[in-house]
């Protein structure tokens, strides 16, 4: 067992599978935090097939541990940790479960007990206790250096002018064309009002282009609804320029609904910006917003066209017009906020985590390749809960796919980083496509812990 005095060493992979803004933001901060601590040592690759040459040499680094999430070389860093017999330890990042179940599933035979599963809520880990017991995980809330934010922010008041702000991946589940279509009501109820929308016009790479198929038709809606003078697309922004576009609005709305959000980190700079949020009572935002006194929660409802869970419009736009037509309440609720910001600083979660780290016990062996590796998924299906076993009949990778195969795959020179043009591609699907997938998602929800149920419930 490491001392209080010893130095904590954790390397990363320096490559991201895919150009997301999310998996570039949710790293990039984490790791940001963390080096303030412990000693980070990033490992440069420039291909996925040669993580298997790094780990043969994982010795060199002198790591206490290899930090891995969904985005940073996730199964292909377990399944190579067991082919090549390597026993690094590894701190586990699970931003959400019900999204990535598949990859959760393939590295639950992996998994070790001296590896540290960390999530940002307790949302997150009751939903990766749905997929199986052996998914046990510490609590790390997403944190930012907030203090930093406060201090780089506009000392001269707002706009007259009332504004609201966005922020976020610019695609369906997200509820940006709700919060546009709410545009014309609000604006109606509380006089001229501005929307700034914060977020990649690509929709969720790194940069504005190409300009997705979804963001043009938020344009359309746009001028259909004639809000051109209104409604300003900020596109990508980063660092003080964002938290200047969010100091400089009345409130944050937010009126997401995707399986893959946990915790939203954008409610978090709103807050550390010292602005009212409102939101969803989705996936962990009822563990962040305080209803009433930090902002708004609001209620979740199934789409009868699309099957797809959305906002309550009408709360929606009830939340904002009293925001904005009231300055008292918006200013104490912002005041609120700002003030709330402050746990979810660096110096305020991450100690904590360090000195989990340093508890850990010594390192363990894996499972063995030899016996793991002429198998499938299918003959792990007692380390899940039943509930999972539904994944294991209509997924045929999970049937077929042996731990060879995927190592061979994890390994090949053909796998590279996925662009955020192709992120968008749309491809053509049939009816038998179409019923799988929506059998998937309705079993993806039906998964929610039990405070997100509500909308199947009112079905």
């Amino acid at each position: 067992m490491q001392t209080d005095n010893d130095t904590i060493t954790i390397g990363y992979f320096d490559w991201l599978a895919s150009e997301f803004i999310s998996a570039i933001v949710l790293r990039d901060t984490f790791v940001r935090g963390l080096s303030r601590y412990v000693t980070i040592v990033p490992i440069p690759i420039t291909r996925p097939d040669e993580v298997k040459e790094h780990y043969r040499r994982i010795g060199e680094y002198g790591l206490d541990y290899l930090y891995v999430d969904m985005f940073n070389s996730f199964i292909e860093s377990f399944i190579v940790r067991e082919a090549l017999g390597s026993r690094i330890r590894f701190i586990v990042h699970c931003h959400a479960a019900l999204s990535w179940i598949s990859r959760y599933m393939y590295v639950l035979p992996l998994l070790r007990s001296s590896d540290i599963l960390c999530t940002p809520s307790h949302y997150a880990q009751k939903s990766l206790r749905l997929l199986s017991p052996r998914f046990e995980s510490y609590r790390v809330p997403y944190c930012l250096d907030v203090c930093a934010i406060q201090s780089s922010l506009p000392k001269v008041p707002r706009a007259h002018k009332k504004s609201i702000a966005f922020m976020g991946r610019l695609v369906p589940s997200k509820g940006i064309g709700l919060l546009i279509e709410c545009m014309p009501e609000i604006i109606q109820r509380v006089g001229d009002t501005q929307l700034t929308i914060i977020g990649p016009l690509s929709g969720e790479g790194k940069s504005d282009r190409p300009m997705s198929p979804y963001v043009v038709s938020l344009k359309r809606l746009v001028h259909e609804l004639h809000l051109e003078e209104n409604i300003h697309f900020a596109g990508a922004c980063f660092g003080p320029e964002k938290y200047q576009l969010l100091a400089h609005s009345d409130l944050f709305i937010n009126p997401t609904c995707t399986l893959d959000d946990t915790f939203s980190v954008c409610n978090i700079e709103a807050f550390a910006c010292g602005i009212p949020v409102i939101t969803t009572d989705w996936a962990a935002h009822r563990e962040i917003i305080t209803h009433e006194k930090t902002g708004f929660l609001i209620g979740v409802r199934c789409d009868e066209i699309e099957s797809e869970r959305v906002a309550e419009k009408e709360q929606l736009i009830s939340a904002a017009v009293n925001l904005l037509s009231d300055e008292t309440l918006c200013s104490t609720m912002g005041q609120n906020a700002y003030k709330e910001a402050l746990r979810y600083d660096y110096a305020t979660v991450l100690p904590d985590f360090i000195q989990h780290l340093k508890k850990q016990m010594p390192t363990a062996g894996g499972i063995g390749w030899e016996s793991v590796k002429d198998k499938t998924l299918c003959d792990f299906k007692d380390l899940f809960n039943t509930e999972m076993h539904f994944f294991l009949h209509i997924d045929h990778h999970m049937r077929s796919r042996t731990f060879s195969d995927l190592y061979n795959l994890c390994t090949s020179r053909k796998k590279r980083r996925v662009t955020a043009e192709e992120i968008d591609n749309v491809k053509h699907k049939t009816q038998a496509d179409e019923l799988l997938e929506k059998i998937r998602r309705d079993f993806l929800y039906s998964l929610l812990p039990e405070e997100n149920r509500c909308a199947l419930i009112q079905e």
